[in-house]
């Protein structure tokens, strides 16, 4: 019998121990590599978070424009990581990890990446972080980007057409008494088919432009029938005024991340959004608020129609990838900061309450010597005396002349109030008497009623009238025009609690008569001269009586579709449209240079992050 081989199971059981240590061998490296992968890229994520922490912190820090003091090795919750942030010497060029601060520059200055790479109106920031042994740098722009440049209160790729009453004019800053050279109108378009601009309306209405009015056609500018005034220069074959190349679509999209604010837009009553720290939300259906929306700070980013039952206002931006409408705000924003950037896809609508035409109704209803009647023709006369002062002098020589020879001297002219008749005033004391009886002041004895005539005729209407938009929108703007013409006082600490709440954004009542006889500039009461008097007067031309109850809006309106804006509406600001751009009934525009100048600090609101690179 044939002897079978010996040890053949223990052999096999050998080799395929051996095999599986292998294999646990290769998978005990693999495992550890993964581990180590997993950390590594662990840590590189944690370096991206280390550079968002750094950014925030310097965009709070920001808020004083000047700010270079950087911050070194700042530790984060646990101290497991770190970021640093440093800014050349004064004096010094800056090296290749030094952050340039441009904000407030002319022009473009040397920075990290070399000479002029740090253009006017930005932030270089260099970051450098550690994490997990890891280390990173990070180059982070920062600017405003809510508001292009833009030299023209209305600019659009399609046609324009002015319906009606339509105002358009141009101010360098609404803290300077001086027009601006720029603010006309122009259409790229270019077609030998009909009108590019035109008026349509009654022959009646007034068509006031003050600045050119082109386009870059052969033809099509069609103003016949209005009666133009101000002569503005109307040029053919004009240059191409090229639009913002603005991707609103991807800029939304790429804003998923965000998370949606505490409060829903689809509300009813109104709603702030930011807490003056630079904010951003991002909504991913279609909002409806029933009441007024106010940016402290934030930029929104919606994708779908954004419809505001109410008015828009604050310091902020909004993107919106539908449709946008919303009304206009019954108070003026004398503040340079107050403005908003609405950015749109879709059309965007802009309404108003037709306020003077309802005033104008109730008047007409009413008999000679009613309340309503009366409080109406006083209210005229006031305005349109305050308005031919305006127009003739300046606020300087207004605010100076206290007790002077425009105070009470020769030009004697009629005061509003019918039953005391004519008295002797020079222009600043006919001045003070307008502004008195409008919002009223029991110690000037040229006028008799305390409350004065614009809330006399806020009480009468509220009284008299059901409730209603346009009757409940009236009411609002009378009332607060009312504490906007009210006499100030006499106690200083309290003109001067006024003046520090304005220029810190707020709207205190008495501003107009705290502004021209408490900030002047030869230091009578002790405060200091300042920009918030000619922002206070520019604002208040604003205010006259054929446009008694328009609403307002202050910043830019721009998008790609579409733009009606309608019913006694003033924009403060400026307008870019792609598609057509159609004003109607009674629509004035002010193009403000400042808001748009890329040297000003006014421009586009709070700072945003431009461009970041991980290098």
């Amino acid at each position: 019998m044939k002897k079978k081989p010996q040890g053949i199971a223990l052999i096999s059981t050998f080799a395929f121990i051996t095999l599986l240590s292998m294999f646990v061998a290769a998978l005990l490296v693999s495992v550890q590599k993964n581990g180590f992968f997993a950390a590594n890229h662990s840590n590189r994520i944690a370096l991206d978070y280390l550079c968002e922490s750094a950014t925030a912190h310097a965009l709070e820090e920001l808020q004083d424009r000047a700010w270079t003091a950087g911050f070194a090795d700042v530790q984060t919750i646990g101290g497991v990581g770190s970021y640093s942030l440093t800014f050349a010497p004064s004096g010094s060029s800056p090296g290749p990890t030094d952050s340039v601060n441009n904000l407030s520059g002319v022009a473009a200055v040397d920075g990290p990446l070399g000479p002029g790479s740090v253009a006017a109106g930005t932030v270089h920031l260099v970051v450098l972080v550690k994490q997990g042994g890891l280390q990173g740098r990070y180059d982070v722009l920062l600017g405003n980007d809510a508001f292009p440049n833009l030299d023209h209160a209305l600019l659009t790729d399609n046609t324009i057409v002015l319906n009606d009453q339509v105002e358009i004019t141009g101010l360098d800053a609404l803290n300077a008494d001086s027009e601006s050279g720029k603010g006309g109108i122009h259409s790229n378009l270019v077609t030998d088919n009909g009108n590019v601009i035109e008026w349509t309306g009654s022959g009646s209405a007034e068509a006031s432009i003050s600045h050119t009015v082109s386009t870059s056609s052969e033809q099509g500018i069609d103003l016949a029938g209005a009666d133009l005034l101000g002569s503005p220069p109307i040029s053919y074959n004009a240059p191409n005024k090229a639009l913002p190349n603005l991707d609103i679509r991807s800029t939304i999209e790429n804003k998923r991340h965000l998370p949606a604010p505490s409060q829903s837009l689809n509300a009813v009553g109104n709603v702030t959004l930011g807490q003056g720290d630079f904010s951003e939300f991002h909504f991913s259906s279609d909002q409806t608020l029933d009441g007024d929306l106010v940016l402290n700070g934030a930029t929104l980013y919606l994708e779908g129609n954004l419809t505001v039952n109410g008015s828009i206002s604050g310091e902020g931006a909004i993107y919106v990838t539908g449709d946008s409408s919303f009304l206009g705000d019954t108070t003026l924003a004398p503040h340079t900061v107050n403005k908003v950037a609405i950015y749109g896809e879709g059309d965007i609508r802009l309404s108003g309450f037709n306020g003077t035409d309802f005033l104008n109704s109730v008047a007409n209803a009413q008999t000679s010597g009613s309340s309503i009647r009366d409080s109406l023709d006083e209210t005229r006369i006031a305005l349109e005396g305050m308005e031919s002062i305006m127009n003739n002098y300046t606020p300087e020589e207004l605010q100076r002349d206290f007790n002077g020879p425009l105070d009470i001297g020769p030009g004697a002219t009629r005061t509003p109030n019918h039953e005391t008749g004519p008295v002797v005033r020079g222009a600043r004391g006919e001045f003070d008497d307008f502004k008195d009886f409008l919002g009223g002041n029991p110690n000037n004895s040229n006028q008799n009623d305390d409350d004065g005539s614009l809330r006399e005729l806020a009480d009468a209407i509220q009284a008299e009238h059901p409730p209603g938009l346009s009757r409940d929108f009236l009411l609002e703007k009378l009332y607060s025009l009312s504490d906007f013409f009210a006499a100030g006082t006499a106690d200083q600490e309290t003109n001067r609690n006024r003046l520090i709440h304005f220029r810190e954004g707020g709207v205190p009542p008495a501003l107009f008569d705290t502004a021209l006889d408490y900030s002047d500039a030869d230091g009578r009461h002790g405060l200091p001269s300042g920009p918030e008097l000619h922002t206070i007067y520019n604002l208040t031309r604003q205010v006259t009586f054929d446009r008694l109850g328009s609403s307002f809006f202050q910043g830019l309106l721009y998008t790609d579709g579409d733009l009606l804006v309608e019913n006694e509406v003033s924009i403060v600001g400026g307008v870019i449209v792609g598609g057509e751009a159609r004003f109607d009934e009674s629509v004035r525009v002010t193009y403000v240079r400042e808001f748009f100048d890329e040297r000003s600090e006014t421009r586009g609101g709070p700072l945003t992050v431009l461009n970041w690179v991980r290098r």
